[in-house]
């Protein structure tokens, strides 16, 4: 078996970890669509190597791929969703703009896929994967957005969620730029490699630093004059982007 192969089996067995770590720490209810989507990653990553004997590169992979991928999709895209809402319930009036900060993300999300689809279209790859970058890409964008409006405030967030946040971005992040460049028509071994390299280690960040205490949001320690005139000008600055949102959002 190459490094390729044992690298595939690396980041099945790494979702299975991920899996049993959080219902270790019995959050598989606050975190139910991550643990569906490294569940069943873990299932069908495995399922499909043993049935393919770890070869990739064979017809039968692509087809068994091509098939599951689209559920794989969805589930990386509730978890997104399932991070927007954890994030954004911890902050007040956040249910209000909620709607504005949404669309907002998902516009902008949209524009950055549709300037890159420009760059990857070009029929050199199958269509499963120009989906996978576009939806990865989208995903990326608009956890990048939700994290510069949430993220900034001094509000603190539980431990799990800010690194799960984090590592999810890397995570997708990862993906879409690896498919970008095998939709460009780049195919070095060694691109391969690293992708799977870098899916593992978020895999083994995931399972490292999520912990029980974790779920408890750090103690609310005093804000200095400095960080209260901050906040004061970021939440300013966020009401005028949210004002503009509203006058271009109609209601419906």
């Amino acid at each position: 078996m190459d490094a390729l192969g044992l690298l595939s089996y690396g980041n099945a067995v790494g979702e299975l970890v991920v899996f049993a770590r959080l219902a270790s720490l019995r959050v598989l209810r606050r975190y139910k669509w991550f643990a569906v989507w490294m569940g069943f990653s873990a299932i069908r990553d495995g399922a499909i190597l043993i049935a393919t004997s770890a070869h990739i590169k064979t017809a039968l992979f692509g087809t068994l791929w091509q098939w599951t991928e689209p559920f794989v999709l969805g589930l990386e895209t509730l978890v997104v969703v399932e991070v927007y809402d954890l994030i954004a319930i911890t902050y007040p009036g956040a249910v209000r703009a909620g709607k504005l900060v949404l669309s907002g993300a998902i516009t902008v999300a949209v524009f950055v896929a549709l300037i890159l689809g420009v760059l990857d279209w070009r029929g050199v790859s199958p269509w499963m994967f120009q989906v996978k970058r576009w939806v990865t890409s989208v995903l990326v964008v608009f956890l990048l957005c939700v994290a510069w409006v949430f993220l900034r405030f001094t509000v603190p967030l539980a431990r799990n969620l800010v690194y799960h946040c984090r590592i999810l971005t890397v995570y997708l992040a990862g993906i879409a730029a690896g498919y970008l460049v095998i939709n460009i028509g780049i195919r070095p071994r060694i691109l391969s490699r690293l992708f799977l390299s870098c899916c593992l280690v978020c895999l083994i960040l995931w399972t490292i630093l999520f912990r029980r205490d974790g779920e408890r949001p750090p103690p609310i320690e005093p804000i200095s004059p400095e960080d209260a005139e901050r906040n004061r000008r970021h939440k300013e600055y966020l009401l005028r982007i949210l004002g503009k949102l509203r006058a271009a959002i109609p209601d419906g």
